[in-house]
């Protein structure tokens, strides 16, 4: 339901939510929130199952405090799931966001994918075959 989506966008740490038709006055106030949230300097920290966090300012993986190594294409995998936890992420969106203008193979995306496994909780990350990937934030 529209209510639970809701719900969820909440852990994303949104600063607002904007629905169609967007008001100019609606759309500067949440720019204005962004830009005033940047300016602080403020940390996001994202909670991820048991025990891990992911601070998406400083790109840094961490269990218990304990700093886990990120690739470049592994924190732009991460973060590419993570901002859109209520949806699979398709193939083409993983191309287009994480290889860029690179070739992404499927051999170096299950790869990239075996590689995070093994630094993220189990069953964190889900394939739908044929389609993309997605991440359990419970």
């Amino acid at each position: 339901t529209d209510k639970e989506y809701l719900l969820k966008a909440v852990d994303l740490h949104l600063e607002h939510y904007i629905v169609k038709p967007i008001n100019l006055t609606t759309l500067t106030d949440a720019l204005l929130r962004c830009a005033k949230r940047i300016s602080k300097h403020q940390s996001l920290h994202i909670k991820l199952p048991k025990d891990y966090t992911y601070d998406a300012d400083h790109k840094e993986l961490r269990y218990y405090n304990k700093l886990i190594k990120l690739t470049k294409k592994e924190v732009g995998f991460l973060e590419l799931l993570l901002a859109n936890t209520h949806r699979v992420v398709t193939y083409q969106e993983l191309q287009d966001n994480v290889w860029q203008d690179d070739v992404m193979t499927d051999s170096a995306l299950r790869s990239l994918v075996r590689n995070l496994r093994k630094k993220l909780p189990s069953d964190f990350i889900t394939n739908l075959s044929g389609v993309g990937y997605k991440i359990a934030l419970h």
